[in-house]
């Protein structure tokens, strides 16, 4: 239940975003959300690599093309 919330949220965001043209249509936002927050928590939880700013960087740059609209 932690979650319900901020994946509600997060989904009416992409869903918004969708609707004014901001991001791509077509895009399950459930999708986005996993694709986006997995990596994150991947590291969180193993702790085999460092949440960097490198890291950022080289996640947001293969995210948001999924994001963009064509």
């Amino acid at each position: 239940r932690f979650w319900y919330g901020r994946r509600a949220a997060l989904r009416e965001l992409f869903a918004e975003g969708q609707r004014i043209g901001e991001f791509r249509r077509g895009v399950d936002p459930e999708f986005l959300m996993d694709v986006l927050y997995a990596p994150i928590y991947f590291r969180l939880l193993w702790g085999h690599m460092p949440l960097d700013d490198q890291f950022v960087e080289e996640l947001v740059k293969n995210v948001m093309p999924l994001l963009e609209v064509a």
